[in-house]
C-alpha cells in the first residue's frame, strides 16, 4: 500500500466531513444570498461592533460604541466576549456579510462533524459508524440553526463533543489520562462562546466526576486535578464572570424576556421533519433505539456508553413537554428568564445519544452491511432535508420581502427589497443593520426590574427612546469614549438615545453628571437639559474589574495553555 493511499484511508472521514460542509454552504454560494434569520439583527450588531473596534483601533472592553445604534450598551462583555472577538476578526478579514455567513457556516459544520467523529471514535465506534454519527450531528437542527436563524447556541453545541471527550477521562481515571489544562480550556472555551451551553456542559462534567469518584481508587488525585482545573478555568473566564459580577451587582438588569408558558417551548419526538420543536423521524428513531437497547443490555456495554446514554435520556426528557415546565416556571420565575426555552436541553441530548448510537451499532454489527446501510440512509435523508431547508432559506433573499424570519422586525425607514439587498451587500457593513433591527432590551439597566415586563414593555420603550430617536444626533468614537452631539434652538429637556449604567461616566457640555440626580427612564435612557447651540455628551464605562491589565493577563494564560496543549499533543 502506497503512502498516499494509506494517508487517504486514515483521513477519509475528515475529507467526507469537509465535502458535506461545502455542500451545506453551496446554496448561499450559488445564490449569493444572505439568509437574514431571526437572530441576525442581534448577532450581526454584536459582531459589527467588534469589527469596527478592530478597524478603527478604538477598543472598548464593555461599552458598545458601534453596534446597537451606538448607545453604549453592554452586550458582548456579557455574551460570549472571547468568541465575539474571533467572529469580529473574521468579519474584518472578509468585509462582507455574505462571505461571513458562508465562512462561519463552513467552520461550524466542519468543526462539529470533526469533533463528533473524534468523540465517537474515542468511545470505541468503528470509523464508518463514527463518520455517520458526525453527519447526523452536522445535520441536526441544533447545528444547522446557525445558518437558518443565526442561533448562537449552535456554536456552544458544536463544542459539546469536546467537553464530553475531556470529561470521559474522569470516569476512566488514570494519572496521565486526565489533563488539568485540557479540562479547564475545554470548559473555558465553551464559556467564552455561550454561557448556557457552558452550564449544560458543566452539569455533564459533574456527573462524570461523581461516577469517576465512585469507580476509581485514586479519588484524592482525581479531586485534586479537578479542583486545580476549576481554578484555572476561573482565570481563563475572568473576563466573562468578572463582567457579569460587576454589571449585575451594581445595576438592576433586564434579563432576556421571560417565557410564561414554558411547556409550549419544548422539543418532542416526532415522525415528521426536524425543527426547533420536533426532533424528527430519523433522530427520534436513533434516540429511542439507543436508550431502549442500552437499558435492556446495559451489562454488555461499557460504563461510558451506559452513563452517556443515561445522561442523554435525562436531557431528552428535560427538553420535552413531559416535564410540567409552565408549572415549574411559575414557581421558579428566574427559570423563565434564564432558561426560557426547555427545548435547549435537546442540544446536549443530541450530542450524547448520537455519539453513543455509533458505539452501540459498532458492537452489535456482525460484519453485516444491513445495519450500516440503514444508519447511512438515515443520515443521508436527514442531511438532504437540511440541505433543502438551506436552499429554501437562501431563495427567500430574492422575494419581495428578503428577510427569512417569522419573528417581527422593526423597519427604521421605508425601503424596497432591492434597496435592502444592496444595503446588506454594501462595503459599509452598517447600511443593512440601519434599515432593519429589533428592540432587544437584553442587559439594559432598569429601576423597576421586578415588574418591568408587567408595568412597561421594554421592547416598545427601547424602540421609542432609542431606535426611533436617532434623528438630529451625531455620534462619534475615540478610544473607549462615545461622543453624542446635537444642536438645540432653545433650552429644553431632551431624551438622549444612549444607555447609562451605574459605572458609566456621563459628561454633559464638559460637566460630569451625578447619577444620583440624573433623570433616567426605566431602560436607562437619560433626559438632560440642553443649552442653546451645540450640546455634547461624553459617555464611557469605568470598570473596576475588567480593564486592559486583567484582560491581557487572561489572554496570556490562554496563550500559555494552548502552547502546553500543543506540546502535549
Amino acid at each position: 500500500m502506497s503512502v498516499k493511499s494509506s494517508f487517504f484511508k486514515k483521513s477519509y472521514p475528515i475529507w467526507v466531513i469537509a465535502f458535506i460542509s461545502i455542500l451545506f454552504v453551496m446554496p448561499q454560494i450559488l445564490n449569493r444570498s444572505i439568509i437574514f434569520g431571526a437572530d441576525v439583527p442581534f448577532h450581526f450588531n454584536r459582531i459589527y461592533d467588534i469589527y469596527m473596534q478592530i478597524k478603527t483601533h478604538n477598543f472598548s472592553l464593555l461599552q458598545t460604541n458601534y453596534g446597537f445604534n451606538q448607545t453604549g450598551r453592554i452586550i458582548n462583555a456579557l455574551y460570549g466576549p472571547g468568541f465575539a472577538f474571533i467572529l469580529g476578526g473574521i468579519l474584518s478579514v472578509l468585509h462582507s456579510w455574505l462571505k461571513f455567513q458562508i465562512v462561519t457556516s463552513f467552520i461550524i459544520f466542519m468543526t462539529s462533524g470533526t469533533l463528533m467523529y473524534k468523540l465517537s471514535y474515542k468511545l470505541g465506534a468503528k470509523k464508518k459508524f463514527a463518520l455517520i454519527s458526525a453527519i447526523l450531528f452536522m445535520s441536526s437542527y441544533w447545528i444547522s440553526s446557525w445558518v437558518t436563524v443565526e442561533s448562537f447556541m449552535a456554536w456552544g453545541t458544536m463544542l459539546m463533543p469536546l467537553i464530553v471527550m475531556v470529561g470521559l477521562d474522569m470516569i476512566n481515571y488514570d494519572e496521565s489520562g486526565l489533563s488539568i489544562v485540557k479540562l479547564a480550556v475545554a470548559l473555558a472555551l465553551v464559556t467564552q462562546v455561550h454561557v448556557l451551553s457552558a452550564l449544560f456542559s458543566a452539569g455533564v462534567v459533574l456527573v462524570f466526576f461523581i461516577v469517576g469518584m465512585i469507580r476509581n481508587k485514586q479519588k484524592i488525585q482525581l479531586a485534586y486535578k479537578t479542583v486545580i482545573a476549576g481554578a484555572l478555568y476561573l482565570i481563563l473566564t475572568f473576563n466573562v464572570w468578572g463582567a457579569m459580577l460587576e454589571v449585575f451587582t451594581s445595576n438592576s438588569i433586564i434579563t432576556p424576556f421571560p417565557v410564561r408558558d414554558m411547556s409550549k417551548e419544548t422539543a418532542n419526538l416526532s415522525i415528521g421533519k426536524s425543527s426547533i420543536y420536533e426532533v424528527g423521524l430519523i433522530l427520534s428513531v436513533v434516540f429511542l433505539v439507543q436508550i431502549i437497547y442500552i437499558w435492556q443490555n446495559r451489562s454488555k456495554f461499557s460504563i461510558n456508553n451506559v452513563v452517556m446514554t443515561s445522561i442523554g435520556a435525562v436531557f431528552l426528557l428535560l427538553s420535552s413537554n413531559l416535564i410540567p415546565w409552565t408549572l415549574i416556571g411559575n414557581k421558579f420565575v428566574n427559570l423563565q428568564n434564564m432558561l426560557q426555552f426547555p427545548y435547549r436541553f435537546m442540544t446536549m441530548a443530541s450530542v450524547l445519544l448520537i455519539a453513543t448510537i455509533s458505539v452501540t451499532l459498532s458492537k452489535i454489527d456482525t460484519n453485516s452491511k444491513i445495519t450500516w446501510t440503514i444508519f447511512t440512509v438515515g443520515a443521508l435523508l436527514l442531511s438532504m432535508q437540511i440541505y433543502e431547508g438551506f436552499n429554501n432559506s437562501a431563495r427567500v433573499w430574492f422575494n419581495n420581502w428578503p428577510i427569512a424570519t417569522g419573528t417581527p422586525v422593526i423597519k427604521t425607514s421605508r425601503f424596497t427589497a432591492n434597496e435592502f439587498r444592496r444595503a446588506m451587500k454594501s462595503s459599509d457593513l452598517s447600511q443593512g443593520l440601519k434599515l432593519v433591527t429589533k428592540g432587544y432590551p437584553d442587559y439594559l439597566p432598569t429601576n423597576s426590574k421586578k415588574e418591568i415586563f408587567k408595568s412597561v414593555d421594554p421592547y416598545a420603550e427601547y424602540s421609542k427612546e432609542v431606535i426611533f430617536n436617532q434623528k438630529n444626533f451625531h455620534k462619534s468614537v475615540k478610544g473607549d469614549k462615545l461622543t453624542i452631539s446635537w444642536n438645540s434652538k432653545k433650552r429644553e429637556n431632551i431624551n438622549v438615545p444612549v444607555i447609562v449604567y451605574s459605572r458609566s461616566s456621563f459628561k454633559l457640555n464638559g460637566k460630569k453628571m451625578n447619577h444620583a440626580v440624573m433623570k433616567l427612564s426605566k431602560i436607562g435612557v437619560p433626559t438632560v437639559k440642553s443649552r442653546i447651540g451645540k450640546n455634547t455628551i461624553f459617555l464611557t464605562y469605568r470598570s473596576a474589574l475588567i480593564n486592559k491589565m486583567t484582560v491581557s493577563f487572561v489572554l496570556l494564560v490562554w496563550i500559555l495553555c494552548i502552547i502546553l496543549i500543543i506540546f502535549r499533543l
